[in-house]
């Protein structure tokens, strides 16, 4: 996981917030299984120890163009809390430790992907009346509007999400990338039963065709990692599921950052 960079967008450290921090890693196949062990056993206390809360969601995808992938997604309230909780996150002692113990030359992360992300005004027609926690299959789609008029394709995505709805999936969230990415842009995520898939599909339909064009992921969260309706926050305790033990703990990228 590359070190999160200190370096606010436009505007100051209050400015923006809140606002999402949207993590996707490419990660190699055979060091997944250790990666869920690190981010659902071992960073879990430490988030805790410096003030970063529970992820929202997270997820494994095998799906799309970063596959396979490890992602997450937080919430922060503000630049300055973000850079103070990962300022202390990467000086603690002990995850220094794990990570100079577990790292052990192998590496498990190709490259890391990290957006900043403000809810977008079409979240709000979606937003759910209950925060019960979601399964099944989620798909993250990325639209790129560049160059596209923005109120006519958001009314496109929102008839997409529509259709969704309809075809029995959970709109989780919709987003605006600030920062991290190419903009304008419109990031959407809908949580599906493995029963449901495929039943909001537009692909024969005119909703479909007026869309913008746009990338799209597959995600399945792990047993620790299932978000709750509208991107509720999420618990953690003594009672709260984590994966297999597996060998491993810290990493590094490509470009030889940490990585929790």
């Amino acid at each position: 996981m590359a070190r999160p960079s200190t370096t606010p967008p436009d505007g100051d450290g209050a400015g923006l917030g809140p606002y999402y921090e949207l993590r996707l890693y490419e990660m190699r196949q055979a060091r997944l299984s250790a990666f869920h062990d690190l981010m659902g056993r071992q960073v879990p206390p430490l988030f805790a120890r410096h003030g970063v809360s529970p992820p929202l969601a997270l997820w494994e995808g095998h799906a799309g163009p970063f596959a396979p992938l490890y992602g997450y997604l937080l919430r922060w309230s503000n630049l300055d809390e973000r850079m103070r909780a990962w300022g202390a996150f990467y000086s603690d002692s002990d995850w220094i430790a794990a990570m100079t113990q577990n790292y052990a030359g192998q590496q498990r992360v190709e490259r890391a992907h990290i957006s900043f992300m403000k809810a977008a005004p079409l979240w709000e027609r979606f937003r759910p009346a209950t925060d019960a926690e979601v399964d099944g299959i989620y798909e993250l789609r990325r639209y790129d509007l560049r160059g596209l008029p923005k109120e006519a394709s958001s009314s496109a995505i929102g008839d997409a999400l529509d259709a969704d709805r309809d075809g029995g999936g959970k709109v989780m969230g919709v987003f605006e990338p600030v920062i991290g990415t190419f903009a304008p842009q419109i990031v959407t995520f809908v949580a599906r039963a493995d029963e449901c898939l495929g039943a909001g599909d537009l692909s024969g339909g005119t909703a479909f065709r007026a869309l913008p064009p746009f990338d799209s992921f597959l995600l399945r969260p792990p047993d620790y990692g299932k978000a709750r309706e509208g991107f509720a926050p999420r618990q953690t305790g003594p009672n709260a599921k984590a994966p297999p033990r597996a060998a491993g703990t810290a990493d590094k990228n490509t470009n030889g950052s940490d990585t929790p």
